[in-house]
C-alpha cells in the first residue's frame, strides 16, 4: 500500500466514525480503511454544504433563479453540485487510470494496489453518491427508481472498494463515466434559462451524445472485458463476493446506460426526421443519466 499524507490523519483524525461491520472479520480495519471511511464523512459533508450554502451563492447571480420556488431551487442546486462533482472527479480518476503504480499496463498488482490519491478518490465518489442517493429520496417523484438504484449501487461499491481496498483501479476507473455529467447539467441550465435557440445549446447537445456513447457505452464494454476475465483468476478467494457484487452492478448499470442511451437515439432520429426538437425531447434528454 503505497501512503503518504499526514495532513488527512492531522486533520480527520477526530471524526469519529463507526466501522463494526458484519464482514469486519474478512480482513483487517488498517489505518488506511478507516482513514478512508473518515474522508467518506467529510465529503458527504461537503456535498450538503455546497448544496445548501455554495451553490445557491454561485446561483443567485441567475435572475431566473430568484424567482423559482423552494422545490425548484433543489434541481438548481443538485445540478450544480453535480457538475462540481464530476469536473473534479474525472481528471483525478484520468491520472489514477494512467498512474504506473495503479494500472493494468503497471507492475503492480491491479487488484490490491492502492494509493493515498486513489483512496480519497474513492472517498470522494462515496460522499457524493450518498448525497445522491438522499436527493433522490427527498426527489423521487422527479428523479424515480432507476436514479435512486443508480445512486445506491455507486455507492455501495465505492464503499466497499475502500473498505476492502481491492479492485480500486478498476472502481475508480468508473468515475471517467461522469464525462458526460457536466454537457448533460449545463444543457438542462441553458434550457431553464431560455437559451434553447442559442447555437450553442445543440454544440452542447452533440457533445453529451457523444461523450456519453464514448465514455459509458465503448468504456463500459471494454472495462468490462478486461476486468472480469482477470479478476476471476487473480482475486484473493476471500473477496470473491466483491467480485460477484460488482458483477452484478456492472451488468445492471451497464444496461441502464444502454436502454438511456437507445432513449437518446430515438429522439435523434425524431430530431432529424422532423427537423425540430419536441419539448418531450427535451425533457427525456434531461433525464438520460444521472444528473
Amino acid at each position: 500500500v503505497l501512503t503518504g499524507n499526514p495532513l488527512v490523519s492531522l486533520t480527520w483524525s477526530a471524526i469519529p466514525i463507526m466501522y463494526e461491520f458484519p464482514w469486519s472479520a474478512t480482513f483487517d480495519w488498517s489505518t488506511e480503511r478507516i482513514e478512508t471511511l473518515k474522508a467518506t464523512a467529510v465529503f458527504f459533508i461537503f456535498f450538503h454544504l455546497a448544496e445548501f450554502v455554495l451553490m445557491p451563492l454561485v446561483l443567485k447571480l441567475l435572475p431566473k433563479y430568484k424567482n423559482t420556488t423552494v422545490h425548484s431551487r433543489t434541481s438548481w442546486n443538485g445540478r450544480g453540485v453535480t457538475i462540481l462533482f464530476s469536473c473534479v472527479a474525472v481528471p483525478l480518476a484520468l491520472y489514477n487510470t494512467l498512474d504506473p503504480r495503479m494500472s493494468i499496463w503497471g507492475s503492480g498488482n491491479v487488484s490490491t494496489n492502492n494509493t493515498w490519491l486513489s483512496r480519497m478518490i474513492l472517498a470522494y465518489a462515496s460522499g457524493f453518491f450518498a448525497w445522491d442517493t438522499l436527493i433522490c429520496l427527498r426527489c423521487f417523484r422527479s428523479y424515480g427508481a432507476a436514479f435512486l438504484f443508480h445512486g445506491i449501487a455507486c455507492f455501495v461499491t465505492y464503499v466497499t472498494a475502500g473498505v476492502t481496498l481491492r479492485c480500486v483501479w478498476y472502481v475508480v476507473f468508473c468515475l471517467l463515466y461522469e464525462v458526460s455529467t457536466p454537457s448533460l447539467n449545463l444543457r438542462w441550465f441553458m434550457y431553464s434559462l431560455g437559451l434553447r435557440d442559442h447555437w450553442f445549446f445543440n454544440v452542447n447537445q452533440a457533445a453529451f451524445v457523444v461523450c456519453f456513447f464514448f465514455s459509458r457505452i465503448l468504456g463500459g464494454l471494454w472495462i468490462t472485458w478486461v476486468f472480469f476475465p482477470r479478476e476471476w483468476t487473480s482475486l484473493d478467494e476471500k473477496y470473491f463476493w466483491m467480485y460477484w457484487q460488482i458483477f452484478v452492478v456492472n451488468l445492471t448499470l451497464f444496461s441502464l446506460n444502454l436502454f438511456w442511451f437507445a432513449k437518446m437515439l430515438k429522439m435523434v432520429a425524431r430530431m432529424l426526421s422532423t427537423n425540430k426538437q419536441t419539448n418531450r425531447d427535451v425533457h427525456q434528454l434531461n433525464n438520460a443519466q444521472p444528473h
